[in-house]
């Protein structure tokens, strides 16, 4: 039998670059999308339907709504994966036991 060889290289410097260039700028988009609603509310045009060019229909207060609800689920997500390592190292500790992520074969 041949011995298969498995050829992982890493990526390259320029794929990294844009990946990161790609991530500051939806990010920066994000941010300004919220400053913008956050002044139509304060303008008193909250409420006022916008349609999508693939026809969803949204307002300013829902969008901001929509932010708030993915931030509180984020910081839950954080906030139970603290307590699952504070749960495991306490775990590790009791029994003297190493506990490790588990390798896909």
């Amino acid at each position: 039998m041949t011995n298969s060889h498995k050829t992982s290289s890493s990526p390259s410097g320029l794929l990294i670059a844009g990946i990161w260039v790609a991530g500051l700028a939806a990010l920066d988009g994000l941010i300004a999308m919220i400053f913008i609603a956050i002044g139509q509310v304060n303008a008193g045009h909250g409420l006022d339907i916008h349609r999508a060019n693939w026809l969803v229909s949204d307002n300013w207060i829902g969008f901001l709504i929509f932010i708030v609800a993915i931030m509180a689920a984020l910081l839950i997500g954080l906030l139970m994966r603290y307590q699952e390592q504070r749960e495991i190292k306490r775990i590790s500790q009791n029994y003297k036991v190493l506990i490790t992520a588990h390798k896909k074969i």
